[in-house]
């Protein structure tokens, strides 16, 4: 290899590390602030609206999810896929071109289906036994366009690396929105509170679209003079649409099948407990979440522009930064989980092991990286169907089978066994159509890590110190030891490197003030 050839590799390489460095941490803190708002709103719900109707406004709010995701019909992932590339090959005009052209089908299609869902608002709010909050139910309706252009205009932004703004679009600005209109509605309102509700939800949403396509517009603006430019291909822009919608509905059923199938079979305490694990169990994903916002972007562009050299190595980097988040953050959980799960009321710290068992499953999902979106953007969104329908078809029979029996604990090995499952099936299918592996490639140090993790809650747990002190010295090693072992030296380099460039700049901006 020449000299220089072996440069401009090395310098693609500090390239590509740098830019995921940077989105993943923009992302991280995107997503903590994201979820935190959504956390935050469905709490001060719950407290002004009382459990019974809260409970009846959350079902509003999955049912016009579930609309708003089955109306985007694929769109916003193969959105996310094309304007990835056109990013870097043809320039704004050709992105905006792009996101009108997909958003106008997303508008029609979710306004014709907020109109069709407005005048079944009393048949559908008999489904969730709660006809007297139809117009509620209504009026979540009647968001679910606003809500759809929302997160298709945060997969677009996305695909521009603008994984902050999606973020706020798809989660700060929503709940924000919905949380500031909830608590001035239930002073100044003289309305039923799951009105107020409903009314402060489509506020937020129709903020969110607003903002969303502001910031598209100001980030796809072109000079006045420039030429239109050549609109891409509607093959390259909707190619493979009925497979995306496909998986993204297995998806958000494989997310709550668990919970349908334990509140029919074992409804009470087995159902609580488990749903207060699986919130606790999602904590090691954060990482995964985080990687992803960038990842997914860049590797739809490296795919189609760049090498199968640097796309396996976008993905084994990011993979291995998500496992390594993923093992301090499961350290983490275990260690704390009996305290975490009374956060959620007195007794739930018997859920214990139920969260030990879901933690696993999402240790097994953070080593794997962001291989299912590998699939969705290369075109295998055929193959990521496959195998999550074959996935979801398993999982049925066995919850049925498992949770009469053995309860939230059932539900647990099932659901972990669902996730172990789909990701082994999608690395196969990554490694044998794209061509790369995708999965970390630290993870025997990943299983030392969590040997010596094993032994250190064993030992501690018989032990006289103080549990404050227990954590706090876990939260001092377990980092600085994923560090070490976890991360390779180069990664090391990345992210300091990266940490050095944001504080330098925050420091210059200063004392430039």
């Amino acid at each position: 290899m020449l000299p220089a050839q072996s440069n401009r590799q090395v310098a693609a390489a500090d390239s590509i590390g740098s830019q995921l460095a940077r989105g993943s941490t923009t992302g991280l803190f995107g997503r903590v602030a994201g979820y935190a708002c959504q956390y935050a709103f469905h709490a001060v719900a719950a407290r002004m609206l009382g459990s019974v109707v809260a409970g009846s406004f959350f079902a509003f709010l999955a049912f016009g999810t579930l609309l708003a995701t089955a109306t985007r019909a694929g769109l916003d992932r193969t959105g996310l896929r094309a304007i990835s590339v056109l990013r870097r090959s043809s320039g704004p005009a050709a992105v905006r071109n792009a996101a009108i052209r997909l958003l106008a089908i997303v508008v029609g299609v979710s306004g014709l289906a907020s109109v069709i869902a407005w005048t079944l608002r009393f048949k559908l709010a008999g489904l969730f036994h709660a006809g007297q909050s139809a117009t509620a139910l209504g009026i979540v309706m009647l968001a679910v366009p606003g809500l759809a252009v929302a997160f298709a205009c945060g997969e677009y932004l996305r695909g521009l690396h603008l994984v902050g703004w999606a973020a706020l679009v798809q989660l700060v600005v929503i709940n924000g929105v919905a949380i500031a209109g909830l608590t001035l509605g239930m002073t100044m309102l003289r309305l039923p509170g799951i009105y107020v509700a409903a009314l402060a939800f489509a506020a937020g949403t129709c903020c969110a679209a607003l903002t969303a396509l502001t910031v598209l517009r100001r980030h796809t603006r072109t000079p006045r003079d420039a030429p239109p430019g050549t609109p891409a291909p509607w093959s390259s822009l909707a190619g493979g649409a009925p497979m995306m919608f496909w998986t993204s509905m297995l998806m958000l059923g494989m997310s709550g099948l668990d919970v349908v199938f334990l509140g029919h079979l074992a409804p009470g305490k087995q159902t609580a407990f488990y749903v207060a694990a699986a919130k606790t169990a999602l904590l090691p994903s954060i990482g995964l979440v985080a990687v992803n916002s960038i990842l997914v972007p860049m590797a739809a562009a490296e795919f189609k522009l760049g090498t199968r050299e640097s796309l396996e190595r976008l993905m084994v980097t990011g993979a291995r930064w998500s496992l390594a988040v993923g093992c301090v953050a499961v350290g983490g959980a275990a260690l704390v989980g009996p305290w975490l799960l009374e956060l959620f009321g007195p007794g739930f710290h018997l859920a214990y092991p139920v969260l030990l068992v879901l933690l696993l499953g999402q240790l097994v999902n953070a080593g794997s990286g962001g291989v299912a979106q590998l699939l969705l953007m290369t075109g295998h969104e055929r193959r990521a169907a496959i195998v999550l329908t074959v996935v979801v078809g398993l999982l049925v029979p066995l919850y049925i089978a498992v949770i009469p029996r053995h309860g939230a604990l059932g539900a647990a090995g099932v659901t972990a066994f669902g996730v172990v499952s789909w990701n082994i099936g999608m690395v196969r299918q990554a490694r044998r159509h794209v061509r790369v592996r995708s999965y970390a490639d630290t993870i025997p140090r990943a299983l030392l890590f969590v040997l010596v993790l094993s032994i250190f809650g064993l030992a501690t747990h018989h032990s006289t110190v103080g549990s404050l002190a227990l954590i706090g010295l876990y939260c001092v090693i377990g980092p600085c030891v994923a560090w070490k072992l976890l991360l390779r030296a180069d990664d090391r380099v990345v992210l300091g490197a990266t940490a050095a460039r944001v504080l330098g700049r925050r420091a210059s901006t200063r004392n430039a003030t």
